[in-house]
């Protein structure tokens, strides 16, 4: 009997981990021509997640309780106001930009979690610090329709300061266009709030390789975030040539935002500073694949394509030139990646003024 018990003890913890809560998600563009609301799973549930909340400007204008959050859900709670159909469409966009928050913070627990749990008494590992840091963050606040704050301008951005993602509108050939609406913007701003939960003292220095880092962090969310969601079918089709899906926010204007294979020289920018990073990391998924072992799946490669990348980065935090670092760790430890268009720009690396703060 008693056998039996942990037994049926034992199956509940290896199932319980996996059950999840779904959350209506913004359809990523990228393997979804719906705008549409997508209904996706969880590994997580909400007591697991960071605290997280909804304070939207534009909803709050109309009643103060029009958002409530339970469990992993957002859901409109009406209080007596009838809503036109346009302010219905702002309620789905808050729902679809929290569930889309929701969906990075489990994709980067869950590879938080990959690594070993025991830290060693003695000193402190970098996995084991990411990982003290991240279980004690601050409460995200998410604004999903932000006021323009410098005129309405596609300035959607992570506030370190009020730990806050800020989604405002902006006019785009005569149109209001909400970042909030875009799969690529929401999950790009909450990959900096992930960083900066694991790796709070990178958004506290001036070095521009760490700024790039972060935005080169943040372009991989949203990718990784949405061949999370996609099909088998469609993350093979990636893996195999992952040139013709790098596309960042193209779902806004129609134009990409950033596109780490547009092919363009790299200045020392920051944002653009993070190109070269992000492809390598396109690269090495694609590598992953085409050298993969039998029975690997595309999840398989993916998550091990992430769990490289936060390994990588956290073991090189210290390093005078952290993107050289990344792709030199990279050279030692896993593989060295033949590309010469990157080849040509991993110069700039090092070419670039990285000022301390």
């Amino acid at each position: 009997m008693k056998k039996y018990i942990l037994y049926v003890l034992s199956l509940y913890l290896f199932i319980n981990p996996i059950i999840a809560t779904n959350v209506l998600i913004v359809a990523p563009e990228r393997f979804s021509t719906s705008s549409d609301l997508l209904s996706i799973p969880l590994l997580y549930g909400e007591g697991e997640l960071p605290s997280t909340c909804v304070v939207d400007t534009k909803l709050n204008e109309i009643t103060p309780d029009i958002l409530t959050s339970r469990g992993s859900n957002l859901f409109w709670a009406p209080s007596g106001t009838v809503l036109t159909p346009a302010e219905c469409d702002l309620v789905d966009q808050a729902r679809g930009a929290f569930g889309v928050v929701r969906l990075v913070q489990s994709m980067w627990r869950h590879t938080l979690d990959s690594f070993p749990k025991v830290c060693p008494v003695t000193g402190c590992t970098p996995l084991c610090k990411a990982l003290d840091n991240w279980n004690k963050q601050p409460i995200l606040t998410i604004d999903s329709h932000a006021k323009c704050e410098t005129g309405c301008q596609l300035n959607a951005y992570y506030d370190p300061s009020t730990h806050t993602l800020v989604f405002p509108q902006f006019l785009d050939k005569g149109r209001m266009k909400y970042t909030c609406s875009s799969f690529d913007v929401i999950a790009h701003e909450s990959g900096h709030a992930c960083l900066n939960a694991m790796c709070p003292d990178l958004l506290s220095s001036d070095r521009s390789d760490y700024s790039a880092l972060h935005e080169s962090f943040g372009d991989l969310t949203a990718l990784f975030a949405s061949l999370d969601i996609a099909t088998s079918l469609e993350q093979s089709r990636w893996l195999s040539s992952p040139h013709t899906g790098t596309c960042i926010g193209g779902d806004l204007t129609g134009t990409c935002i950033r596109d780490p294979h547009d092919g363009h020289s790299v200045s020392c920018e920051p944002h653009d500073l993070s190109k070269p990073l992000t492809r390598f990391m396109c690269n090495y998924m694609s590598h992953l694949w085409k050298t993969r072992t039998k029975g690997a799946s595309t999840r398989d490669i993916l998550y091990q394509a992430q769990q490289d990348f936060l390994e990588a980065m956290l073991y090189n935090l210290d390093s005078e030139n952290i993107l050289q670092s990344i792709i030199d760790y990279f050279a030692t430890h896993k593989v060295s990646i033949r590309d010469s268009y990157f080849a040509a720009l991993t110069a700039q690396f090092t070419s670039c003024s990285l000022i301390d703060a």
